[in-house]
């Protein structure tokens, strides 16, 4: 009977055993080598920064060394007729002739007149308004006008467009009013460009776009139109206009 309880005793001294054994869990020492350090997640990649728009704009005037419209104005009036050579940039104002490519430039508030680009008709890309531009030329006097006469691209850079205000009704002239400024104005012309409307009476140049237009009563020649030569839709006899332009 005590042989038998001891082996009892012994069978339940290994039950708890294995119990015990079999229901721990683990957990770590504080042994620096074999601490517990769990997995780290793999950080997502950082995205490229985008280049910031204008970083590498070249600046055209330092670049070349040019002058401004206004100071291209004031070389052409101690110049003269004779004239003088001179890097100028400016901002494209007007549609150049496509022919030709006689244009003007513009610093904001000035405006000066370029009376032509060397092989303009052959270049396989055109300037257009808004565009940024350095001209080499001789820079004169023809008359009272300022302008450079045979400028040559050195460079330019593609602008924005701005957009096309339409001039509000009230300040638009009639064709007699205009005739009116124009008579007072004489040969070096108004100032400022004034807007007037009529009706294209006929084209007599459409490379150019010369015309007369009509308010019924009175005719005002009109001595070309820029980029007419590109425009898909020319203004042609009967059409009603509204045209802008230095009143002489």
């Amino acid at each position: 009977m005590k042989n038998a309880f001891k082996q009892l005793f012994c069978l339940l001294l290994v039950f708890a055993c294995v119990v015990l054994v079999s229901s721990c869990e683990y957990f770590p020492v504080s042994n620096p080598d074999l601490e517990y350090k769990p997995e780290q997640p793999e950080q997502p990649e950082q995205p490229e920064q985008p280049e910031q728009p204008g970083e590498d704009k070249v600046d055209l005037k330092e670049k070349y060394n040019a002058i401004t419209v206004a100071e291209a104005i004031e070389l052409a009036k101690t110049s003269g007729e004779e004239g003088q050579v001179a890097k100028v940039y400016g901002i494209v104002n007007k549609t150049p002739g496509s022919t030709y490519g006689d244009t003007y430039l513009t610093d904001g508030t000035n405006e000066f007149y370029v009376y032509g680009i060397e092989g303009y008709q052959d270049l396989p890309e055109k300037l257009a308004v808004g565009d940024e531009v350095v001209l080499e030329g001789v820079v004169k006097m023809y008359g009272e006008t300022p302008e450079m006469v045979k400028g040559t691209i050195l460079e330019f850079v593609k602008g924005q467009a701005p957009d096309i205000e339409l001039p509000d009704p009230e300040d638009v002239l009639t064709v007699s009013e205009a005739l009116e400024i124009a008579v007072a104005a004489g040969e070096a012309g108004t100032s400022v460009a004034y807007a007037v409307s009529g009706t294209v009476k006929n084209v007599t140049n459409s490379n150019y776009g010369e015309m007369y237009i009509t308010d019924g009563v009175n005719d005002l020649y009109i001595y070309g139109i820029n980029g007419y030569t590109d425009m898909e839709d020319k203004p042609v006899q009967g059409y009603e206009v509204v045209l802008s332009g230095i009143l002489k």
